[in-house]
């Protein structure tokens, strides 16, 4: 496969936005079939590992045995608008504290796969509009609860990583586990699209790569 970046500027130029998680997705599923219709694809794809329950955005499988995993992440703030005569209404996901969360635990689980099977690599990537993700926010007297899950441009992201000790259970529920990252990783945000000027319309992506073992 071509390097994962080449493969997304090419679909940027086709699809600058998407509808959904799923239709990213799928989007992108498509531009990797193109590239070679010789390796196999699976959406949604349970590797059957330690954790049965693990279901894979991506699974691409090459001629000579080895994978390549991915996981996806599209985070959206509200915008509506018409692109080439299709209408666009993107909702306000909001929590961007829990986005941070379930991205990082993408790279974990694609850690899982890695370290599990030979011969597999994997991406995380995560696509969204919403800048808070990608800008480091000037921290104040209050330490932000998700502080060790900030994901903004040049954090390295690295070892156990867990909640503040003043975080709510709401906050927490179905995310209590903390996370513990094998390898060390930093956060470079590049350009995807940008559909219009007003707020919301500029699209980032980091894509984070797990190795193969």
């Amino acid at each position: 496969m071509k390097h994962v970046l080449s493969i997304l500027t090419t679909l940027s130029n086709e699809r600058p936005i998407f509808h959904s998680e799923a239709d990213f997705q799928h989007a992108l599923a498509w531009e990797i079939h193109k590239e070679n219709t010789n390796n196999k694809l699976r959406l949604e794809y349970n590797p059957a590992i330690a954790d049965r329950n693990m279901y894979l955005d991506i699974w691409v499988t090459y001629p000579n045995g080895s994978r390549t995993v991915f996981e996806l992440k599209y985070i959206t703030k509200k915008i509506s608008l018409q692109l080439n005569d299709e209408a666009f209404n993107l909702k306000n996901h909001g929590a961007p504290d829990l986005a941070r969360y379930d991205f990082i635990k993408d790279i974990v689980r694609i850690e899982t796969v890695c370290n599990s099977l030979a011969s597999t690599n994997g991406y995380a990537i995560i696509l969204t509009n919403e800048p808070a993700l990608w800008k480091q926010t000037v921290l104040r007297d209050k330490i932000p609860n998700d502080i060790e899950y900030r994901i903004h441009h040049g954090k390295i992201l690295e070892g156990q990583l867990k909640w503040g000790v003043n975080t709510g259970q709401g906050t927490m529920k179905s995310r209590e586990t903390s996370l513990n990252l094998l390898g060390s990783y930093k956060l470079n945000w590049l350009p995807y699209s940008k559909v219009t000027d007003s707020n919301g319309g500029e699209f980032r992506m980091a894509i984070v790569e797990v190795p193969t073992k």
